[in-house]
This record gives structure tokens, C-alpha cells and sequence, in this order.
């Protein structure tokens, strides 16, 4: 079984993207800050990481940094969500 780990501080959307990717093949977990996403991420070592950009402790985009500054962790897949659409961002 993969295990992805989900990381958005907004619940709505963790619903929604944990709806989407809900299977009997995937074990998703959760986490609603980044702190707790790089916590969890370097205890359970997931599959693939779902990053919200924008988060409280730490952004999705320091917690894809510490994860790829860390040899256990490097490897790991990330996919950021964001709601920003600037070009700018």
C-alpha cells in the first residue's frame, strides 16, 4: 500500500483532495500546518507528498526544502497546491 501524505491547513480542501484520491490502495495521512507535515513526512517516510503552498509554522515551500536538504527524505515526490495565480508567485 502507498501512503501520501496531505498537507493543507484549510480542511474544506483536504476533504476534497483526500476524496479525490481516496482508494483502497492509498493510505492517506494528514497534517494541517507544515510543522507537523515535515514531522510526519520524516517519521513515516510517504510516497508522495501533497504540499499546500501557503501554511501556518511552515510554508509547503520550506517544508519541500527541509525535505530535500535531508537524505532520508530527498526522494520523496511533491505536488504544491497554491491558490495564488500570479505570475509573480
Amino acid at each position: 500500500m502507498k501512503t501520501i501524505l496531505l498537507a493543507d491547513d484549510e480542511a474544506n480542501l483536504r476533504m476534497l483532495v483526500h476524496t479525490t484520491l481516496d482508494d483502497p490502495r492509498y493510505h492517506i495521512l494528514e497534517a494541517s500546518d507544515g510543522t507537523t507535515a515535515l514531522m510526519l513526512a520524516k517519521q513515516e517516510h510517504p510516497d508522495l507528498l501533497v504540499l499546500d503552498w501557503m501554511m501556518p509554522g511552515m510554508t509547503g515551500v520550506e517544508v519541500a526544502r527541509a525535505l530535500r536538504n535531508d537524505a532520508q527524505t530527498a526522494h520523496i515526490p511533491i505536488i504544491m497546491l497554491t491558490a495564488k495565480g500570479q505570475e509573480k508567485d
